[in-house]
């Protein structure tokens, strides 16, 4: 097989020729192009010679060759020679070509099966995907951001980055800034005094909301929302796709961590899901005095 990078050439062109369109349409074209790239072999005569099942000489090959390249327009020729490396200097073998087909069929199913709904977007460095919370239809993906090692699109990482911003299209918006786990340990022991002591009401859910967002302790104590948000989501992604957790950034990997240490994955996932941050801190606070 002809190394990946012929093939990367290839596939990064029609992903950027994409931006703007779906992932199901980003597949077509890798599939539409492997399907060219199929039926063409390079000839040592011709450099350019199509493949017909029902042509048994070599002048039938040449000939329907000829009908092919003269169907291309010039920009369209020189930009296929380039991009398989067929030219004067180094005609591309027909191993070569076949393999870079292969390349760009498995990719295009690939796509299909992990980011085909997304839409396709140059994001910048080290983002492979985005989205609006509560906007369904507005998550986005790099698809140069998730290509593999040994085929052009990793399928287990690519399937986590569409899961998590599929999760932010239908995660609420957080209640909260920032919580404090400390604070909101303080409210509920203050708030069973109060029950215990005076038979008072429990406290109003804005009012706990202002005391544990307004009261300031060390980083490690409180939880803002990105922190939140993205914790949820990165819960989502790894119940989907377990290695794609590998992929992520030092920074993320961190949050989930922090997060997570406070409160188990599964009702990290949901308290986030909801966009609940003070029943998070709550949750964590009862935990802690258990």
């Amino acid at each position: 097989m002809a190394p990946l990078h012929e093939s990367r050439q290839v596939y990064k062109e029609i992903a950027r020729e994409s931006e703007g369109q779906s992932g199901h349409q980003l597949a077509e074209k890798l599939r539409q192009r492997g399907a060219q790239l199929k039926t063409m072999q390079s000839d040592t005569s011709t450099r350019l010679k199509l493949v017909v099942p029902e042509a048994h000489s070599s002048q039938e090959l040449q000939d329907e060759a000829g009908q092919t390249v003269e169907r291309m327009s010039d920009a369209d020729r020189l930009k296929y020679m380039r991009l398989v490396g067929v030219d004067e200097q180094a005609p591309a073998s027909t191993e070569k070509i076949e393999a870079v087909a292969d390349d760009l069929t498995e990719a295009a199913e690939d796509i299909d099966d992990t980011v085909g709904d997304a839409t396709m977007a140059k994001l910048p460095e080290g983002v492979a995907g985005q989205a609006n919370l509560e906007r369904r239809g507005s998550k986005q993906v790099d698809p140069l951001s998730t290509q593999g090692q040994d085929r052009l699109v990793n399928r287990e990482f690519a399937t986590g980055v569409n899961v998590h911003e599929t999760f932010h299209e239908n995660q609420t918006a957080p209640n909260a800034n920032a919580v404090s786990i400390d604070a909101a340990a303080q409210a509920i022991e203050y708030e069973r005094f109060q029950a215990k002591v005076f038979d008072a009401s429990p406290i109003p859910n804005d009012e706990f909301a202002n005391h544990i967002e307004s009261t300031s302790q060390t980083s490690d104590d409180v939880v803002d929302a990105h922190e939140f948000i993205e914790a949820g989501a990165i819960a989502a992604q790894i119940d989907a796709a377990p290695q794609s957790f590998d992929g992520l950034s030092s920074e993320y990997k961190t949050l989930y961590s922090k997060v997570t240490g406070m409160l188990d994955h599964n009702q990290v996932r949901d308290f986030s899901k909801e966009g609940d941050m003070v029943g998070f801190a709550q949750a964590v606070a009862e935990k802690r005095a258990a």
